[in-house]
């Protein structure tokens, strides 16, 4: 069984209501602190598994997020490049928690595969990197991913199934950064022992940065 402790480190928004995360985040089975049950009903909820979608415009997300009493809403963008969460990110103002990086190193692995996903000095990883600085270091950005490390299973279509080293030296590239702007990580992971060993290890490499760890049971 997984244990969820929410709140808010750093000053960075996450959503003090365990049950509510770990539901958005697609947790099978969570412990809910009794502490935060009885705060639950009163406190803000924030999606932080929410991707910007083109056929979805930001006004269209905002009527959602209202609807659904969410205050904050942010994730890495699907079917998209940058110019999509700069959008949101103007329309929705601080509402919208951006992370920078999906669609970049998904386009790593589609053109070469894990070894480039993995590879810390590949001009692509580089050059991500550089931009993902500039982003955090000007706060355009709150975060980086999601980083498919391990999306093994659950998965409907098997060509963006994957499974690389958790504590790869491009991650740890990446989680390094993340530190040294008190930004946040984060990373689709299947429990695999070797995956669970490697996310130890990655978490032991930079203590003060900040992961979120998202479909932990899939």
């Amino acid at each position: 069984m997984s244990r969820i402790s929410v709140g808010r480190p750093g000053g960075f928004l996450f959503a003090p209501l365990a049950m509510a995360v770990a539901a958005l985040l697609g947790c099978e089975t969570v412990a809910i602190d009794p502490e935060s049950a009885r705060l639950a009903p009163d406190l803000p909820l924030a999606d932080l598994h929410f991707h910007p979608d083109p056929p979805v415009s930001s006004q269209e997300a905002r009527d959602r997020m209202d609807k659904n009493d969410v205050r904050w809403a942010g994730g890495g963008v699907i079917n998209a490049d940058r110019p999509l969460w700069e959008r949101y990110a103007r329309d929705l103002g601080p509402r919208f928690i951006p992370f920078t990086g999906q669609s970049e190193l998904n386009r790593i692995y589609r053109h070469g595969g894990i070894a480039a996903m993995e590879d810390a000095t590949s001009p692509e990883i580089q050059e991500f990197l550089k931009e993902a600085e500039e982003d955090l270091k000007l706060g355009r950005a709150k975060g980086i991913g999601t980083i498919f490390a391990n999306n093994s299973r659950g998965h409907p279509d098997p060509g963006f199934r994957r499974k690389a080293r958790t504590d790869a030296p491009s991650i740890r590239l990446l989680y390094g950064l993340a530190a040294k702007y008190d930004a946040v990580v984060m990373m689709q992971m299947v429990p695999d022992p070797d995956s669970v060993e490697g996310f130890e290890r990655l978490l032991a490499s930079a203590r003060r940065a900040k992961i979120l760890w998202t479909q932990c049971g899939t």
